[in-house]
């Protein structure tokens, strides 16, 4: 390890005035330890920049968006005792930067997603930019680093992917020339290869965060966010819900993966291969211990530590003789989905290798649909093979926890429980780590549902 914390906090602990003062604080509380800061944009500024990109570009008053923006940031300048001339004098290069860009996507009447990610950029940047000012009044010797000079990914601009070899070289080296300084590091944003702006997908801070923790192994990531840690259940769902001390990176993945919300899906991967551990904790309530999450496993118990759900899904069922002992059929299906870029979210099959069904997203529904028919043409004009689209909206439910290796009878108290609760399943899915059972089920039964596995594992 290098003697290094990784810290990450989020819009909604940045959203004002008060709340980058309260992190200004945390961040410089033990100043002996080395640090790098990472931020997202204020809360509520992604999406007003993706507002204004719209506006310019369909002859709307993008204008007041992007004052709206600016007035945001420009409150934080007020609250400097020291150096506001200079904190306003930077946050007026980077407006006078963004307008410009939003008065070509007016004259265009179009912005493509690449110029929508450089856009998109400028909240991290204005927040990114101002905190070490704040650090400064507390005594610390920040500095500014965008991303987009450290992290590189490829040309998939709005959800790009990282370049990881490439990355830890670049960070590696910046790294050891930040000697004695306090680096405050834009979250979300990166670059390719040739220098042009990418973004990695909404929420993609906590990704910034550990691709820097696992680069330069840190002795640990820090998420900070506006919740005790990691909980059993969405506590809006349910009330007994409790946070998580700890999680193996094998749940928290799992749990990320399937709807919860203090972990972007892909924050996991970069630390958990250098064994970096990530702490959850609560901005507003620092002194709560959070959740670590490591490679250990520990037991909570119980069999199931979370119960977690994903919404806004589809069911595509293709189903029919052309399936029965077809060698590659199977294949052809998935590299039909993979060509018109349809992520899969499950699949089930049947023994009798006559239906496969699979969940994507409701708004990738009718491109998987065209895949599949498309590949199979000839087996659907010949009767031997169907397609269908369940008509509802469908959501998964997951119970997770290494203590459901090995142990008999939890899969059959989970579909007791959803069966008591009156909740139909329309499809079931366990991989073999045996960490995760998910149902697929209507949208319309997601809370109940979520009540009954919680108290039945949980409570």
């Amino acid at each position: 390890m290098s003697n290094l914390i990784v810290q990450k906090f989020g819009g909604s602990s940045v959203a004002n005035l008060e709340r980058v003062h309260n992190v200004a604080k945390i961040v410089t509380s033990e100043p002996s330890v080395r640090r790098i800061l990472v931020l997202s944009a204020m809360s509520g500024v992604t999406d007003l920049l993706i507002k204004a990109s719209t506006e310019a570009a369909i002859g709307g008053n993008y204008i007041a968006t992007f004052r709206a923006v600016v007035a945001k940031y420009e409150s934080l300048v007020e609250g400097l005792h020291q150096d506001r001339e200079h904190a306003r004098a930077a946050l007026i290069l980077l407006s006078n930067e963004l307008k410009k860009i939003l008065e070509a996507v007016a004259a265009l009447r179009f912005c493509e997603t690449r110029t929508r990610d450089l856009i998109l950029s400028f909240g991290e940047r204005m927040m990114c930019t101002l905190m070490p000012f704040f650090l400064r009044e507390l005594g610390s010797t920040s500095v500014y680093a965008d991303a987009r000079q450290l992290i590189v990914t490829d040309n998939r601009f709005g959800n790009a992917r990282v370049l990881f070899d490439t990355t830890g070289e670049k960070l590696t080296a910046w790294w050891a020339l930040q000697q004695n300084v306090f680096p405050v590091v834009t979250g979300y944003i990166a670059a390719t290869d040739d220098g042009i702006s990418t973004t990695l997908d909404r929420g993609g801070s906590d990704y910034t965060a550990t691709i820097i923790g696992g680069a330069l192994n840190a002795d640990r990531v820090e998420i900070w966010t506006d919740v005790d840690g990691a909980m059993s259940a969405d506590p809006r769902v349910v009330p007994e819900a409790r946070v998580i001390a700890t999680l193996s990176f094998a749940e928290a993945a799992e749990m990320a993966y399937f709807g919860a919300k203090v972990l972007h899906p892909l924050t996991l991967l970069p630390v958990a291969q250098k064994h970096v551990p990530v702490v959850i904790k609560n901005t507003f309530r620092p002194e709560v211990p959070g959740t670590m999450i490591t490679d250990a496993k520990k037991e909570n118990g119980g069999t199931v530590k979370s119960v977690a759900t994903r919404s806004g899904l589809a069911l595509l069922n293709v189903e029919g003789a052309a399936l029965r002992g077809q060698i590659g059929a199977a294949g052809r299906l998935f590299t039909a989905l993979a060509r018109a870029d349809v992520n899969v979210v499950m699949i089930s099959q049947a023994s009798s290798e006559e239906s496969i069904c699979f969940i994507v997203s409701r708004e990738q529904r009718e491109t998987a649909r065209q895949a599949v028919e498309q590949e199979f043409v000839h087996q659907i004009e010949s009767k031997i093979l169907s397609v269908t689209l369940d008509p509802e909206e469908l959501c998964i439910i997951a119970a997770v926890g290494d203590g459901m290796i090995g142990q008999p009878g939890v899969s059959g108290r989970l579909f007791q429980a959803l069966g008591n609760a009156h909740v139909n399943v329309r499809a079931i899915a366990q991989g073999s780590s045996e960490r995760n059972i998910s149902a697929v089920i209507r949208e319309a039964d997601r809370e109940n549902a979520v009540r009954a596995v919680h108290k039945e594992f949980i409570q």
